[in-house]
């Protein structure tokens, strides 16, 4: 059900409601309280102003209005509560951007569409009512929002633009409507308080930095109809703990989980085809995966720093589809064990890794100093002797100096031995 302005009982906040609920709670207070009574004092508190400026301001309204042919250009008044004449159709680019003392504004039914950066800055603004008319909400267009705490978005709309909502700090409930075929890029960045958002099931993709820092969301529902989960479209989700894709996911961008440091539960479905670049990178809470057999490119690096994972899970005909540089840094686990990939070396002599042809490798590594490898190798009792007596150490020196070249050029080294792939250098 949409949203529809409000005021707290109790604090005298103005917030937004849901009619379809019975109690509401304050985000500000956190009092519970009939919805209806909220709504009530917001309608009595906005008569009651807009009479109150009628008086002080008789004939002043209409010249606080620059209407051309239906379009809004801009707003000059300095009120804080606006109502938008029934005869505008659409908000100009900037209209309110910037009117630092709005909080709340009223959209008329007939309007269609608010353009890019309409109300971009408006730092008080914590309500909007927006009519079932509305098309379309453009680029930016409530970008800064910062005390905005929650908008009705109609099923009607069509299309809302690239970071619409973008910080938008206070803002904390989102229902996006059908009709939207994609979660623009960088919609809801930094919406830092936002905990949940419900997406139609008409949404394809949801674009790059969709979500990202938004630290606050616990829980998202991704529709059935999604493909694409583009690049860092949910990174730095530090709340987030679940993600259930849907059997129609097809493709994760790169970093598109990165840093959501809370998140335990991944499901891959079967029909995922490519993971992209450091997707899961830093996840430090993801224990288990498993990784689908469709997959046909896995990016680099795509569990680094998930220093809590424990298994991953996935068929043989995984072992096509890494990529030689494919990175498993930080990671517990070895990503290869209870495979076939963790005994190939041993019964064919390859990589475990690539497949490639392995060589022995013996690399002399300089670890001590020939004194310290010579005193390793006495009785406790002598090596103090020597350690406190300048005679004896000035005759281990000479000792040193004179043994025999084969001798001297091995004492005080190890031999380092270890196999290296030829084909991607795994070691």
């Amino acid at each position: 059900m949409p949203l529809i302005p409000a005021r707290c009982y109790r604090c005298g906040a103005f917030i937004s409601a849901d009619d379809s609920q019975e109690y509401i709670i304050c985000p500000y207070c956190r009092e519970k309280y009939p919805a209806e009574k909220a709504i009530r004092k917001f309608r009595d508190t906005s008569a009651s102003r807009t009479e109150n400026e009628a008086h002080s301001q008789t004939g002043k309204n209409n010249s606080e209005f620059v209407i051309i042919g239906g379009v809004l250009e801009k707003y000059l008044g300095q009120s804080t509560i606006v109502a938008v004449p029934g005869n505008v159709k659409e908000i100009s680019s900037q209209a309110f951007s910037g009117l630092s003392q709005i909080t709340i504004v009223t959209l008329p039914e007939g309007i269609k569409t608010i353009r890019d950066g309409a109300f971009q800055n408006c730092i008080s603004l914590t309500s909007v009512y927006i009519p079932s008319s509305l098309k379309k909400i453009g680029s930016s267009a409530f970008e800064g929002c910062s005390s905005l705490t929650a908008v009705n978005i109609s099923d009607n709309v069509e299309y809302i633009g690239e970071a619409a909502f973008r910080d938008c700090s206070s803002l904390s409930l989102i229902h996006v409507i059908r009709g939207i075929r994609c979660i623009s890029d960088s919609i809801f960045e930094g919406c830092t308080s936002l905990r949940t958002a419900a997406i139609s099931d008409d949404v394809r993709r949801i674009g790059s930095k969709a979500f990202k820092d938004c630290i606050s969301l616990e829980s998202i529902y991704i529709p059935e109809n999604v493909r694409n989960i583009d690049e860092e479209a949910f990174c730095g989700c530090t709340g987030l703990q679940a993600i259930y894709l849907p059997a129609s996911a097809e493709n994760i961008d790169s970093f598109a989980f990165k840093s959501c440091t809370s998140l335990r539960v991944v499901n891959l479905r079967e029909s995922l085809r490519n993971l992209g670049d450091q997707v899961f990178d830093s996840c430090t809470s993801l224990r288990e995966i498993n990784i689908p057999e469709t997959l046909v490119s896995i990016g680099r690096n795509i569990f680094q720093n998930c220093s809590r994972l424990e298994k991953i899970n996935y068929s043989t005909s995984f072992l096509q589809t890494l990529d030689r540089d494919t990175g498993w840094s930080g990671i517990n686990c070895n990503p290869f064990e209870g495979s076939l990939m963790s005994h190939r070396f041993d019964e064919r002599g390859l990589c475990p890794r690539c497949g490639g042809g392995m060589k022995f490798v013996i690399k002399d590594v300089k670890e001590k100093s020939e004194e310290e490898e010579f005193l390793e190798n006495v009785p406790d009792f002598f090596r103090s002797t020597v350690k406190n007596s300048p005679i004896l150490k000035k005759a281990f020196g000479t000792y040193i100096k004179n043994k025999p070249k084969d001798e001297a050029e091995h004492f005080g080294y190890r031999e380092s031995k270890y196999y290296k792939c030829l084909v991607c250098g795994f070691k």
